[in-house]
């Protein structure tokens, strides 16, 4: 009888790392193409094209899968399962550094930043057009993201070890994840050599399929009818393309569903905002310069809420334009994304709509509106509009109002006292009060008076009612103005003080005079309505504009992208020769409002606006950081030769393609944010001269500046670092400092000096 010798617990592997990685060769090289084709048609939905980085991925990609591979022939489980985990965080870090995410977030210190980041992508991500060339760098980040991931996920399914006598994967899961990578782009938009790119995929595809089951004389036929097949196809492909889709599968889906777009409701409510908040395209507007993009005006205050009546005539002229200041004309041309809106959504006041597919009419205000139906994707038109940007000292030079034109400007209605307002929006107007315009003795005088009135003394009935708070503050604020933009700027000052921006306020019955005197917290339509009526009882012409803010410029297709997280409320305020001038009294810590340039400088002093929205700040593109290494212990020799020869098929070329991968983002983001001092400090590493810490230009002119050229060179790149410009250094002037950089380093010194700093910038 033979006996049978105890198991260990090992499992019957195959016999080394590199047998069982040679086995899979013909599966990672078709992977490798896959990969690289897919990432770098992933790449192109961003401008410039990231094509090298894509490639790196791919190369550390396919790395770690073979180090999969590999692993799987470890025959001791537990050391098995901590290669498989290393190897799969490599993967994940392969994933992020392919993304261009900066390396500092890659710290556990970082990782809730990391977090918010990728949220900050994905809710800015939806409607964005590719490529993308803007300058949102979670935008672009995030895109990228989606390609890494994808190959990831197919190292995993096509490599990942399975039970002994099977080979590692599912190459069927990974040939779908593939086609996702590759097929994404290609939908969104085709590539320069379309039916190439489909053979060569088709190609590699087959070859992952087959490679490694193919024996002998099985592969010569296997290559003749891929060949065939692809060569057909590509033959047929031209006929078959069409430059309308065969069904759009997206308009019939929007259509019927109603999904995709978005409609507004622009009345004031005051209550919790409930309008869509999830990043979504609504419009793409190409303008000389950026404005509050506006769809309605609220002409009235009914005593409780701003909402539009139509109480000004459509074919009125809506106030004053300079005509001495050219500038503040432009005609902008819009796109509708995802919105439907019966308005035109345009800019300041509009003179004119046109080119549009719906018959533009004439709402009075500036404003103009469809004459039946709306407005959906896909529509386009353009609008005339004024949008005047006066300085403070000319609005305070503003001449005294028409007070005929102005008059219906500075209308309030009252609420009845006796009938307390229930905060459901029904208020009734009891009374109408017309203020006097600022600077004039005129009383305050009541028209549309119920029997109830029994006073011609229209300051005490408007006080009677529930609006004698704001009344008397608006008065407070008028005796101490000199002139109506002085009391226009202490309105906005007295609105924002002690207040909070909140999405989630209280209901009141009363909602602008709580806000006013009580909470004080609420959102852009708490802000701007109070404004506006203060304005208003202090005798300034007023209104509330509602619309969106600027957005963000995508600086690759000149258009400012507006999305659903623009939506806001602002004030428009009279004064005579300028018109009608934007302001904007919510805080900068509102979505809508932190995502672009306060046009109301003329009321606040100098800042720097934030172009990022209330997403998360793009993190600094360069960081250091190290990665330890530690070693395991309990193997036997046989198992430490395994686990060494896994690690190092996966260390060397996935830390190759890393460091390659790091080094390359380093330089990109230097040369980006200052090509001309990106090229100075290369030189100055590659000479042996590395700037110390806290040096600045000048400081090198110091050191460098022994002759007129290299001072000239450095002068040069300081001008145009700090925006004075100027053309970049000549030929004479990077001769003169190469020879600087070569004095003292021997014989070498002029060679060496030549790689540090070429005769032509790169």
């Amino acid at each position: 009888m033979t006996s049978v010798p105890a198991t260990t617990g090992a499992e019957t592997r195959p016999a080394t790392a590199t047998g069982a990685v040679l086995t899979l060769l013909p599966r990672l090289v078709a992977f490798l193409g896959l990969a690289a084709l897919g990432l770098v048609t992933w790449s192109g939905m961003l401008a410039p094209a990231p094509h090298s980085t894509a490639i790196l991925t791919a190369l550390a990609a396919t790395a770690c899968a073979a180090g999969l591979a590999g692993a799987g022939a470890i025959p001791h489980r537990r050391t098995r399962n901590a290669t498989l985990a290393a190897i799969t965080v490599a993967l994940l870090v392969i994933v992020l550094l392919g993304a261009e995410t900066p390396l500092r977030l890659l710290a556990p210190a970082a990782w809730g930043e990391l977090a918010q980041s990728v949220q900050g992508g994905l809710t800015a991500l939806p409607g964005t057009l590719v490529p993308y060339g803007g300058p949102d760098a979670l935008v672009r980040r995030t895109l990228l993201l989606g390609g890494t991931a994808l190959v990831a996920i197919a190292v995993l399914q096509g490599f990942w070890p399975r039970e002994a006598g099977r080979p590692p994967g599912s190459p069927g899961a990974a040939v779908v994840t593939l086609g996702t990578l590759y097929a994404v782009p290609v939908i969104s938009r085709s590539p320069e050599r379309p039916f190439l790119s489909g053979a060569l995929f088709t190609v590699l595809l087959c070859a992952f399929l087959l490679a490694d089951r193919l024996r002998g004389a099985q592969v010569v036929p296997a290559a003749l009818l891929v060949g065939v097949v692809t060569l057909t196809a590509a033959a047929a492909a031209p006929a078959l393309d069409r430059p309308a889709p065969w069904l759009n599968y997206q308009t019939l889906a929007e259509d019927v569903a109603g999904k995709g777009s978005v409609g507004y409701r622009w009345d004031h409510g005051y209550g919790p905002i409930d309008w869509p908040r999830k990043g979504r395209e609504l419009l793409r507007i190409r303008a000389q310069a950026p404005a509050y993009w506006k769809a309605e005006v609220l002409d009235t205050f009914d005593g409780r809420v701003w909402r539009r009546t139509g109480s000004v005539a459509a074919l009125e002229p809506d106030g004053d334009q300079d005509r001495s200041q050219p500038q503040w004309f432009q005609t902008i041309a819009v796109r509708v994304r995802g919105l439907r809106s019966a308005q035109f959504v345009t800019a300041g006041s509009a003179t004119r709509v046109f080119d549009a597919p719906r018959q533009p009419i004439n709402a009075g205000a500036g404003t103009y509106v469809t004459q039946r139906g709306i407005l959906r994707r896909g529509a386009s038109y353009s609008a005339a509009v004024y949008t005047p940007r006066p300085t403070p000292a000319q609005l305070d030079a503003a001449g005294p109002l028409d007070q005929a034109l102005v008059r219906q400007w500075l209308r309030v209605d009252l609420p009845d006292p006796d009938m307390p307002l229930t905060g459901a929006g029904d208020g009734t107007p009891w009374a109408e009060a017309s203020f006097p315009p600022f600077g004039t003795d005129e009383a305050t005088l009541i028209s549309r008076p119920t029997s109830s009135i029994r006073t011609t003394d229209g300051v005490a009935v408007v006080r009677s009612t529930a609006l004698r708070r704001t009344y008397d503050l608006a008065q407070r604020l008028r005796a101490r103005s000199t002139s109506a933009y002085d009391y226009v700027r202490r309105v906005r000052e007295r609105v924002q003080r002690g207040a909070a921006y909140s999405e989630t306020p209280s209901v009141r019955a009363n909602p602008l005079d709580a806000f006013l005197f009580d909470d004080r917290i609420g959102y852009c339509q708490h802000f701007s309505g109070a404004m506006a009526l203060l304005l208003r009882m202090g005798g300034i012409p007023a209104r509330v504009a509602v619309g969106f803010t600027p957005g963000t410029l995508d600086r690759g297709a000149g258009e400012y992208v507006v999305r659903d997280l623009d939506a806001h409320s602002w004030v428009e305020a009279y004064f005579p020769r300028y018109g009608w001038i934007t302001l904007d009294p919510t805080p900068s810590a509102s979505p809508a409002r932190d995502q672009q340039a306060d046009l109301a400088a003329a009321l606040t002093r100098s800042r720097t606006p934030t172009p990022g929205g209330d997403r998360p700040g793009d993190p600094s593109l360069t960081g250091s950081g190290g990665q330890g290494a530690g070693e395991g212990g309990g193997a036997t020799s046989g198992d430490s030769r395994l686990v060494v020869g896994a690690g190092l098929l996966l260390a060397v070329p996935a830390g190759i393609a890393g460091a390659l991968l790091l080094r390359r983002r380093r330089r990109r983001a230097a040369e980006c944010a200052d090509p001309d001092l990106a090229e100075l400090e290369r030189a100055l590493r590659r000479s042996g001269r590395p700037p110390a810490p806290g040096a600045t230009l000048a400081g090198l002119e110091g050191r460098l500046g022994g002759t007129p050229g290299a001072r000239g060179y450095l002068r040069a790149v300081s001008a145009r670092r700090y925006g004075r410009g100027g053309p970049p250094p000549t030929r004479a002037q990077r001769a003169a400092l190469r020879e600087e950089l070569a004095a003292g380093l021997g014989r070498a010194g002029r060679l060496r000096a030549w790689w540090a700093l070429p005769p032509r910038a790169r």
